[in-house]
């Protein structure tokens, strides 16, 4: 018995699992049945109210649990939350639906989990460089396969020998379930980075880099657009004239009613000095091609067919194998700069492996099913879309985000989960923040709500999971009722 118990043993490890599972299990139910019954009942801060009276918001419209991260002494009572306001309300959360995608992708797919981009080729190779035969590139998923790591794929297959393709260059994107999305369905703006939807090979989150370099001596702004597209003409320059940078891009008046040719037929403002416009292709479907073509014709290769999509043939061995950034690192770029793009594409990677390509669907039941292991009873289940925030159908509880925040917390991925978020005043989308706190944060707002969620540490070294939504047309001008909230944890 005391060897198949031992220490290291897997039935040891097994059971020592269990317990922990156990105690974090019972942990959390307590906390959550001691904030259901101070839901509703506990006053807020008077410099929250203050900030609610100011923006002429009622209190019905904000949800808040702050709880204390310190453990009791041994005997001592289970400390019950410091605020739980409306705790119990569904909300819609904007982007802190992230720190779910984060905390399920890390339970399910571990912080060093990788995507794998595949190279294959299919026929004999010349002397002279041509490959007769097609070359394919199978897309895993990648969250983060940036121009510089597709101009080195693009590079390394040069090294192959291979010059002229004697065939197709074929884009297999048969890992995540194919669904025609229209970008400009949210929000109506089509063409803005974040409205892109998820691809198995999303090369620089499927957008363009327009940049605009002034040319004094010769009047001009001149234009470049990365990566090289395939079949797209741009316009070189666009006249120069003196003045303020106030709006460049209206000012620019660009057309990209024609998805072959970028116009510009206004002006650049020379004080705007050097800009870089993010853009999304207008023709998203037709992206890939077009930037892998425009990539391989840049390196001096040749495609005598056509760059099309199509699948790996089963019989043939990969060329090699490009792996990603690791799920740690990914998660640090999604959350930090919350990034709607990656976390789609992470949301989808939660049922990567399956029988049947990912999609919604099937990660939306991991994410139920992770729910129903590790969340209180007591908290209804959240409702997930996309994983991203970037919705009008998600919502959550605060208290089961504080749930959510609680398990991150006692979790054995807490360093690489809380490196995710923001530093207050430091970085990404809190970088400028006038918010004096030692604090780790995640943002979210759209249209009619804001959010905050994260941990806050005291002057004292106390520590407490802090989180907030506003859900009213008036959410966006009460970032100051946010930030009282965050003051008030912080001087506890």
């Amino acid at each position: 018995m005391r060897s198949l118990l031992g220490a290291n043993s897997g039935l040891g490890r097994l059971c020592r699992s269990l317990i922990l599972r156990s105690r974090r299990s019972i942990a959390l139910v307590l906390s959550a049945v001691l904030v259901h019954a101070f839901a509703l009942g506990q006053n807020l801060p008077a410099s929250v109210e203050v900030q609610l009276k100011k923006v002429g918001l009622p209190e019905s419209s904000l949800s808040a649990v702050v709880r204390s991260l310190d453990l009791p002494k041994a005997g001592a009572p289970q400390a019950s939350p410091l605020l739980a306001h409306h705790s119990d309300v569904l909300r819609t959360p904007a982007s802190l639906m992230k720190l779910l995608t984060t905390q399920v992708a890390l339970d399910q797919l571990g912080p060093g989990f990788t995507w794998k981009t595949a190279f294959y080729k299919e026929g004999e190779l010349k002397g002279d460089g041509v490959l007769e035969g097609n070359v394919y590139i199978k897309g895993g998923g990648d969250p983060k396969l940036t121009l510089d790591v597709a101009w080195k794929m693009m590079q390394k297959l040069r090294a192959f020998g291979i010059k002229r393709i004697q065939g197709d260059l074929v884009l297999d994107k048969s890992v995540f379930e194919t669904v025609s999305q229209d970008p400009g369905a949210f929000d109506d703006q089509p063409l803005r980075p974040y409205n892109v939807g998820a691809d198995a090979l999303l090369i620089n989150f499927n957008a363009l880099l327009i940049t605009f370099i002034p040319d004094l001596q010769a009047g001009v702004a001149r234009v470049q657009v990365q990566p090289p597209m395939q079949g797209v003409s741009v316009q070189a320059t666009v006249p120069l004239v003196k003045g303020p940078c106030t709006d460049y891009r209206a000012a620019l008046k660009a057309n990209f009613d024609n998805p072959s040719t970028l116009q510009f037929k206004g002006v650049y403002a020379s004080e705007c000095q050097e800009r870089i416009w993010p853009l999304a292709y207008p023709k998203p479907e037709e992206y890939t091609e077009r930037a892998l073509g425009g990539m391989w014709q840049a390196l001096g290769g040749t495609v005598s067919g056509k760059v099309r999509l199509g699948l790996v043939p089963a019989a043939l061995k990969p060329l090699w194998v490009e792996n990603s950034s690791t799920l740690a690192q990914v998660i640090r770029d999604m959350n930090k700069f919350s990034n709607n793009v990656m976390a789609q594409q992470l949301f989808l990677s939660l049922s990567l492996g399956a029988a049947r390509p990912a999609s919604f669907e099937q990660s939306q039941e991991r994410v139920k099913s992770w729910w129903s292991l590790n969340m209180p009873k007591t908290n209804p289940l959240a409702v997930i879309d996309k994983g991203s925030g970037l919705s009008r159908s998600e919502s959550i509880t605060a208290s089961g985000l504080a749930d959510v925040l609680e398990l991150a917390w006692r979790s054995p991925w807490m360093p690489e989960f809380v490196a995710s978020l923001p530093s207050v005043a430091q970085e990404g989308t809190l970088e400028r923040s006038g918010l004096g706190v030692m604090a780790h944060l995640k943002t979210g707002s759209l249209k009619d709500a804001v959010g905050i969620a994260g941990f806050v540490q005291t002057p004292r070294g106390a520590r407490y999971i802090v989180v907030a939504m506003i859900n009213d047309p008036k959410a966006n001008s009460a970032r100051g009722v946010l930030d009282a909230l965050v003051n008030w944890v912080a001087e506890q």
